[in-house]
C-alpha cells in the first residue's frame, strides 16, 4: 500500500502543471497562481471525524471548518475572499443541526468579509466536508521558506486547542459533563492579523497539524535547528490533562491542531511588529528562535529541553488513533524518565 507521501509524488509527476503556478509542492500554505495578469491564493482542506472536531457542538464544528480552511490563506499573508465546500451532511442531522452549523461558518465568513459561492451536498453516516477558498495577496506573498537562523519565532495564542478537543472527544467516558465543565475550543480568528503577517513575516505556516509539525515543517524548509524556550499551552488543555492523566505535553505534539498562526520574524523587526499587534490587540507570543541546523531542535519538556530531532511519530504511520498516541506517550515517558 503506497503512503501519503508516495501519493503525493506520484500525483506531482503525473498531473500537469504550468506556468500559472508560482508555488512549488508544500511551499505555501496556500498555492499561489496567475489568472489574467493578477495572483491569486488557493487553498483546499478535507475534515472528517478523524479530525476530531466538536461534532455535538454543530456551530463550534461549522466555525472551526470554516476557521480552519480560510488559515491557510491567512498564513499566505492573504485576503480571503470566496468560500464553497462539498459538504457530506451526517444523516442524524436534523435542521436544528444544519442551521446551527451553518451559522457557525456563516460568522466566519462574516469576520473576514468572504463570499459563500456554493458547492455540493451528499448525505451519509458519517459526516465530510471539503472546503476550498479562494483569496489575493493583501501585500508580499509569504511562503514557508525564507528564514534563517536567529529569526524569532511568535504564535497567534495558545496552543493544543485541537488536541484538547481531540482528548475531550476520546475520554468523554472519563470525565463527568465534559462539554458543561470545558466547552469546546472555536479556533482563533486572523484578519487583524492579516497585514502583520504580509509586512513583518519571513516565513509563516498554521499549525493546523499541530505546533510540533509545524516547526519541523519550517525547520526541514529552511535547513535550521530551533530552540523553543516556552509554549503558550491552552489552560483548560492543561486542567483536562491533568483530571486525564495524560502528558500535557501532547497538546503541542498531537496532529490535532488549533490553527493558529506560526510567524518567523527578523529579529530586527520584532519591536515594530509586537507594537503594531498591540494596536490591532492581536495576540503575538514569542516562544523561540531558529538555529543553526548542528544545534539540534529543541522543546522545552518540563524544567529542561529536549532534542526532538530524532522524533518521527505521525498518526499516519499508524493503523489506529490508540496506538498512535499510545507511541507519543511512552516516547514522552522514556524522555522524562532520562
Amino acid at each position: 500500500m503506497l503512503n501519503e507521501q508516495e501519493i503525493i509524488e506520484l500525483m506531482s509527476r503525473e498531473l500537469p502543471s504550468g506556468p500559472g503556478r508560482i508555488s512549488g509542492r508544500g511551499t505555501h500554505d496556500a498555492e499561489v497562481c496567475t489568472f489574467e495578469g493578477d495572483r491569486l491564493l488557493f487553498s483546499t482542506d478535507e475534515f472528517s471525524a478523524e479530525d476530531r472536531f466538536p461534532a455535538a457542538d454543530p456551530f463550534a464544528l461549522g466555525w472551526n471548518i470554516a476557521a480552519g480552511a480560510i488559515s491557510d490563506i491567512v498564513a499566505t499573508g492573504g485576503t480571503p475572499h470566496y468560500f464553497a465546500h462539498a459538504l457530506t451532511v451526517d444523516e442524524r442531522w436534523n435542521a436544528a443541526f444544519c442551521m446551527h452549523y451553518c451559522r457557525g461558518v456563516r460568522n466566519v465568513l462574516e469576520h473576514y468579509g468572504t463570499t459563500f459561492i456554493g458547492g455540493d451536498i451528499g448525505r451519509a453516516a458519517a459526516w465530510r466536508c471539503t472546503a476550498s477558498v479562494i483569496g489575493t495577496p493583501s501585500g508580499r506573498i509569504i511562503g514557508r521558506q525564507g528564514a534563517n537562523a536567529g529569526d524569532h519565532l511568535f504564535v497567534t495564542g495558545s496552543i493544543g486547542g485541537g488536541n484538547f478537543n481531540a482528548a475531550i472527544d476520546l475520554h468523554s467516558d472519563r470525565l463527568p459533563d465534559p462539554a458543561a465543565r470545558f466547552g469546546t475550543v472555536r479556533f482563533r480568528l486572523h484578519a487583524a492579523g492579516i497585514p502583520l503577517v504580509a509586512k513583518w513575516a519571513r516565513a509563516c505556516i498554521d499549525t493546523s497539524d499541530g505546533l510540533f509539525n509545524a516547526l519541523i515543517t519550517l525547520a526541514d524548509m529552511n535547513r535550521t535547528g530551533f530552540r523553543i524556550d516556552r509554549i503558550p499551552l491552552l489552560k483548560r488543555g492543561i486542567v483536562a490533562a491533568k483530571l486525564l492523566q495524560l502528558p500535557e505535553e501532547l497538546l503541542f505534539l498531537g496532529e490535532c491542531g488549533e490553527y493558529e498562526l506560526l510567524i518567523v520574524v527578523h529579529d530586527g523587526h520584532t519591536a515594530g511588529l509586537l507594537a503594531e499587534a498591540d494596536k490591532l490587540k492581536y495576540p503575538l507570543k514569542y516562544i523561540g528562535r531558529l538555529t543553526d541546523t548542528h544545534e539540534g531542535r529543541f522543546l522545552p519538556f518540563g524544567k529542561r529541553p529536549v532534542d526532538v530531532s530524532g522524533l518521527s511519530i505521525r498518526a499516519r504511520d499508524y493503523s489506529d488513533t490508540s496506538t498512535y498516541l499510545g507511541a507519543i506517550q511512552q516516547w514522552i515517558a522514556t524522555v522524562k524518565n532520562g
